[in-house]
């Protein structure tokens, strides 16, 4: 079996996106391919085929969400197609796990979009566009709805935009085939006040879901019905020490294969909080801080088997990997990459 690929997005006008090779279990990357004509790439997501990725391309200019069909061997990308995506800022894109259907979140003004997807991974027209509304406490940053993601269910049967703007994780129920998506049963579940929810993500197990609070630097467990795509908020647990005196905001967050620990990344405080997970009841238990490597860790990408972290300082210009120790969750660092302003990676 050949080793698996990071492909890496870069937020600047010609740097583009990077294809690595994991080449030792020290996550050593070697440099495969560098696509330079991708411009402000922010997110990325890979078709459960292997053979199309799906970039945010220029979110403060053209706003588009694009399709190139990606060479494993080479590492090359080449245009599909573009679609716009309606709102101001693209910063999140997934494809279902089906491979029919792509969904992206627009930060500013706080909407979300759906498509449908060809056989050759081409986007069709959008099937479906969702404005949301409302506010929140905090006068300089929830003065108007901020979708910040939309994560896809394991069954992709529902999708989940958080929106740091309104305090809100939006639930729709998603027709893959049709590239829609429409409001669920319930429409939405609330964090904290001054939350500001950023990314989401469903255990393994389907039984619960948890969300990274930007702002309040917290996450949130919720209860979750995968049946009628209901959540139940279960309780909030800080990411941060209780000491910490500097300015600080979450980015991402990711689970083990197992569902057995949790991590989140601290941007300013420079840190991975990481954390146990009930295997029952889905409650989180902190179990320490890691130094992150460096200024600014964005998004986290992990390894199939559970074993290693890759960590992208968009402020250090760098990749960072960690080992997962299997026992007791804790993070130890390995190697490091450079690649000029790293904000997302996804494993191919």
């Amino acid at each position: 079996m050949s080793d698996p690929l990071l492909i890496v997005s870069t937020l600047t006008d010609a740097d583009g996106i990077f294809v690595f090779r994991v080449a030792d279990t020290d996550g050593g990357l070697e440099l495969v391919n560098q696509t330079r004509d991708v411009r402000q790439p922010f997110y990325i997501d890979i078709h459960p085929n292997g053979q199309v990725l799906y970039s945010i391309t220029d979110p403060g200019g053209e706003q588009l969400v694009s399709a190139l069909a990606f060479d494993r061997d080479s590492g090359s990308l080449e245009m599909i197609n573009q679609q716009p995506t309606q709102g101001e800022y693209p910063c999140y894109v997934e494809i279902d796990p089906s491979g029919r259907a792509v969904v992206v979140a627009n930060y500013n003004g706080g909407s979300v979009i759906s498509y449908p997807v060809g056989e050759d991974g081409a986007l069709g027209e959008a099937g479906s566009f969702h404005q949301h509304e409302g506010s929140s406490i905090n006068e300089k940053r929830q003065q108007e709805p901020h979708a910040h993601c939309f994560k896809i269910a394991a069954d992709g049967r529902f999708a989940f935009a958080a929106d740091l703007g309104t305090d809100k994780v939006m639930i729709y129920a998603l027709d893959a085939a049709a590239g829609v998506v429409a409001p669920g049963e319930q429409p939405f579940a609330r964090v904290s006040p001054g939350g500001g929810p950023r990314h989401f993500t469903i255990a393994p197990n389907s039984r619960h879901a948890y969300v990274i609070n930007e702002i309040g630097n917290t996450v949130t467990t919720f209860g979750y019905d995968k049946e009628r795509g209901l959540l139940l908020e279960q309780g909030t647990v800080t990411t941060v020490p209780e000491d910490c005196d500097v300015d600080t905001h979450t980015a991402d967050l990711c689970l083990t294969p197992d569902g057995r620990f949790l991590y989140g990344t601290n941007r300013g405080h420079n840190s991975l909080a990481m954390y146990k997970v009930d295997a029952h009841t889905g409650a989180l238990t902190p179990n320490g801080i890691q130094d992150s490597g460096g200024p600014v860790p964005q998004n986290l990408t992990m390894s199939a088997d559970g074993q290693l972290l890759f960590v992208a300082l968009s402020e250090s210009n760098k990749i960072s990997a960690f080992h997962i120790d299997g026992d007791s969750g804790r993070l130890v660092p390995l190697k490091e990459t450079e690649v000029p302003t790293p904000v997302c990676s996804v494993l191919a």
